[in-house]
């Protein structure tokens, strides 16, 4: 059999006690999301998308029809799937058959459900289209003056960021009105978090955290360089970088309150209550860390473990490429 799934209890230890099940799904996937009780994980090379319930049992794999997928999200019972060389999304029951094709523009990439639309980024065209899954069919596009594989999504406001453009936009707000932000020596705009009407900002290239309005820059502080990822709880936000092994932690007046030294560099992070889970890639390592009685735990993975989603309050999924293993961690 191709698929495999071990289920290991691990002892009550010092500090935390976690449940780990792991999922043999083979090497070479890379792209990880979760949508109501199913996670879709995508090889791009392999041209495969594998879905997996939340229980870690894998329900099905899609491996026709593709060229090069790169996103896959599960939907009221079906996979959508960017396609990057048909310049389409790729609409597919979850056991492989598929149901229909959405051409959008070319070099489509960065895929993400809300509020029950699909939303799409060509690199192309720099455009994103909103679709509506039950119809099948392109809802409303909206332009922007560089392609990005960066947006979020704030109710039906697109927030877009120009990462890597030479254009005088950093930050995009698009709905029916648009608004843009310009912030010197921010190039690489890789994340933003809204908190009642102020929009906190991370740069990854100079790990720069800028705090701003939709009208102007209220407060900046440097962080070390190379910033993945952040996270906010509890009125702080949790910064990583790529060149040094910390976390540092922010207050939402731009204060540098803590930060916390890790065995390794990590690439993502989670909130599981007051945790922080953050993943190391390699070696491999997932680091439990409570921020505030300043523990920390490592738990080893599979080698090159490459994303971390959040599954529930209490648990988050782990993918692992080399290995080519999932992991389920419940606390």
């Amino acid at each position: 059999m191709r698929f495999i799934v071990v289920l290991l209890l691990c002892a009550l230890n010092l500090i935390f006690a976690y449940e780990v099940k792991t999922v043999y799904i083979g090497s070479g996937y890379m792209r990880t999301s979760y949508n109501e009780g199913m996670i879709c994980v995508t090889n791009s090379l392999a041209r495969s998308v594998v879905i997996i319930s939340k229980e870690g049992n894998v329900v099905g794999e899609i491996s026709v029809g593709l060229a090069y997928p790169v996103s896959a999200v599960y939907h009221a019972g079906r996979v959508f799937v960017t396609d990057y060389y048909k310049s389409s999304v790729l609409v597919y029951s979850v056991f492989g058959k598929l149901i229909s094709s959405i051409r959008v523009g070319e070099r489509p990439a960065t895929l993400m459900l809300h509020s029950g639309k699909i939303y799409v980024s060509s690199l192309g065209n720099s455009t994103v289209y909103r679709i509506d899954p039950y119809a099948m069919s392109i809802e409303k596009s909206f332009r922007f003056s560089a392609p990005s594989l960066y947006f979020f999504l704030d109710g039906e406001e697109i927030i877009f960021l120009y990462y890597g453009s030479t254009v005088q936009k950093t930050v995009e707000f698009a709905n029916s009105e648009r608004t843009f932000l310009y912030f010197n020596e921010i190039k690489t705009p890789l994340k933003i978090h809204r908190v009642s009407t102020r929009y906190f900002l991370l740069d990854y290239k100079t790990g720069t955290l800028l705090c701003t309005s939709k009208t102007k820059e209220i407060w900046r502080v440097n962080l070390p360089d190379f910033a993945p990822d952040m996270v906010l709880a509890n009125n702080f936000i949790f910064v990583n970088s790529l060149k040094e092994p910390v976390i540092s932690v922010v207050s939402l007046e731009g204060e540098i309150t803590d930060v916390i030294e890790l065995p390794n560099i990590t690439t993502s992070l989670e909130v599981l209550n007051d945790k922080i889970i953050a993943l190391n890639h390699v070696p491999g390592e997932l680091y439990i860390v409570d921020p505030y009685q300043k523990k920390i735990e490592t738990l080893k993975l599979g080698s090159y473990s490459v994303s971390l989603v959040k599954i529930s309050e209490n648990s988050v999924f782990v993918l692992s490429t080399d290995s080519g293993e999932g992991y389920f961690l419940d606390f």
